[in-house]
């Protein structure tokens, strides 16, 4: 990754910090075996659903372009922290 493209990557998570924030709390009721599924609808923002269940919507096209490897990153570092997440 160049410097810009890093630097991109930095501000964009500062940015969406209290997004990222909302995101991983909702991520708490989290089970082993649970689907989660992350869908964009321009004009509308990204909803996070769990086993089907719509769990949050964060509006804005910014949170939607947001890498989903990176989302899943953030979902995996916070199960591993909590212990929650053996591998």
């Amino acid at each position: 990754m160049t410097s810009t493209a890093t630097s991109v990557a930095v501000t964009a998570e500062t940015t969406l910090k209290a997004d990222i924030d909302r995101l991983l709390s909702a991520l708490e009721s989290l089970k082993k075996g649970d689907q989660m599924v992350f869908t964009y609808v321009s004009g509308t923002g990204t909803t996070l659903a769990i086993n089907g269940t719509e769990k949050l919507t964060i509006a804005g096209p910014a949170f939607g372009r947001y890498s989903h490897d990176k989302l899943r990153a953030l979902a995996i570092d916070s199960f591993r922290s909590s212990g929650r997440l053996l591998a």
